[in-house]
């Protein structure tokens, strides 16, 4: 019986023993996780080993996150700074801690843009203000200009690039705070503003505005005395200089109309724009009105001067003489003109009773009739007497005024005067005053 007993004590004791060797021990929890930063939001995510309980703490004082489920968790702080992140793993083998540091950066910055009034304008084009900033998000942001007479931007304008090519909208330099809009018209409003592309969405700055000066202070119109004669002037129009020469329309000026009114019904002449105006010769204290315009992009502008002559005659020859007259006189049918140096003028009527009225002039010595007029030259210096030999198409002498102490009339278009075919002289316009 004894030994059955200790037989039995001996099996038992066994298979304790078996029983402790089969039973695993439990591993140590291992804390493991990752982190991305987005803006001032941290994820955190939990990828530790063998934990049964875990405690989270994202650095910033606020309260521990203790979980028993690897899941995924999201922060957000407060303040930028750098913040000390940790996971924890507890089981009842013991814990085990994983830190991490992490980096909050200052609030997002928004991409943003501002527009500002235009400025440095002139009749073509004027310089759009802005302010770009590209913000610290790290997307793509693009900046586009647009421009419109209407501020709802309902019709949008070209903008003009260089000849030949426009854009409804143009790309800016982010690094740039100005744009020059060229090529637009004058004395406009415009209105303009800047788009902007940040990924997928589109937004718009504030609208500013900015206007072109009129065409004035293009145009240069002159009428100066000669230094030959206080009887005698010179008129030219020009375009002064600009600085915009990328144009698809340049302005252009019409032709200069010479009158003895302000109205400009009574017309001397014109002369094209680009030549200097012949000398023209008027009697005493009358006043010559020259007018011309300027055209831009539909807009126009016009600008009158003025002068008045003294003289009785000044003739201005193409050979470069002049015939400065000082007394003139109505003898009968015939005018005579008198120089300061013994030249005459010599216009002879076919009566005494001078009309006003257009008189068509006769060559050589022929006899003028009615309505006919001789022209002839004489320098007395040289004993020469130079005759009518050709008339242009057209040319005719005018007697546009009849008083009681003169007569005065103009010779339209250029005479050619010749003593022998070797000797001529050719004249301008002639305008005249004989005192009766």
């Amino acid at each position: 019986m004894k030994k059955v007993l200790i037989t039995l004590l001996g099996i038992a004791i066994l298979a304790i023993a078996c029983e402790k060797e089969t039973k695993k021990v439990k591993p140590s929890p291992q804390a493991e996780f990752t982190t991305k930063v987005t803006k001032k939001t941290v994820t955190l995510e939990n990828i530790s080993k063998h934990g049964e309980e875990y405690v989270i703490d994202f650095g910033d004082n606020t309260d521990e996150l203790t979980t028993d489920k690897l899941t995924t968790h999201e922060h957000t702080y407060q303040e930028a700074g750098d913040y000390e992140v940790s996971v924890k793993a507890i089981n009842k083998t013991g814990e085990n801690t994983k830190k991490q540091n992490v980096k909050i950066s200052e609030s997002e910055i928004e991409a943003q843009v501002e527009t500002a009034e235009g400025t440095n304008a002139t009749f073509s084009k004027f310089t759009a203000n802005y302010a770009i900033d590209k913000g610290n998000s790290g997307e793509l942001v693009e900046f586009f200009m647009q421009l419109s007479k209407t501020e709802d931007f309902s019709e949008p304008e070209q903008i003009f690039i260089d000849k030949g090519i426009s854009s409804s909208e143009q790309k800016l330099d982010d690094n740039s705070t100005q744009f020059e809009f060229k090529n637009l018209e004058s004395e406009q409003q415009y209105f303009f503003r800047i788009k902007m592309i940040q990924g997928t969405q589109e937004k718009f700055s504030n609208i500013s505005s900015g206007s072109t000066e009129n065409i004035e202070s293009l145009h240069n119109l002159s009428v100066k005395a000669s230094e030959l004669s206080n009887s005698a002037f010179k008129a030219a129009a020009k375009v002064n200089e600009y600085d915009d020469k990328c144009l698809d329309t340049y302005p252009t000026i019409a032709p200069l109309v010479f009158a003895t009114d302000a109205e400009f019904t009574e017309i001397i002449t014109t002369v094209n724009y680009g030549n200097e105006a012949n000398i023209y010769y008027r009697e005493p204290a009358q006043t010559i009105y020259v007018k011309s315009t300027l055209a831009y992009k539909g807009k126009q502008h016009t600008l009158v001067d003025q002068i008045s002559t003294e003289a009785i005659c000044l003739i201005e020859f193409t050979d470069n003489n002049k015939f400065d007259a000082e007394y003139s006189s109505l003898d009968g049918e015939t005018i005579y003109i008198d120089s300061k140096d013994g030249q005459r003028f010599i216009v002879r009527f076919s009566q005494r009773n001078i009309q006003i009225g257009d008189y068509e002039i006769v060559l050589g010595d022929s006899q003028p009739s009615e309505n006919q007029v001789r022209v002839y030259y004489v320098n007395a210096i040289e004993n020469v007497v130079y005759k009518t030999s050709y008339v242009h198409e057209g040319v005719k002498l005018q007697v546009y005024k009849v008083d009681e102490e003169a007569v005065y009339a103009r010779i339209i278009g250029a005479l050619k005067f010749e003593h022998r075919p070797t000797d001529s002289k050719n004249t301008s316009s002639i305008i005249f005053k004989a005192n009766k």
